[in-house]
């Protein structure tokens, strides 16, 4: 039987975020306050410029993410 490695969901998603990032050049990343814990700064291993920090501020995040989206 193999063994399987269990891991936080949180590593999956920036795993599967960066996997998605280097595909496809359009996908970005935009974070307040929780880059590290959400593993989503793993995107800068594959292009700095696409990662949006908003800091504590989620309204702010649905605004950047609406003028990213046009």
């Amino acid at each position: 039987m193999t063994e399987k490695k269990v891991a936080a969901i949180r590593e999956g998603y920036g795993e599967g975020l960066k996997i998605i990032a280097e595909k496809d050049k359009n996908v970005v990343a935009i974070d307040a306050d929780l880059a590290y814990s959400t593993n989503s700064i793993k995107i800068k291993e594959v292009d700095e410029k696409r990662h949006f920090y908003a800091g504590i501020s989620e309204q702010s995040m649905v605004g950047m993410a609406a003028g990213l989206a046009l």
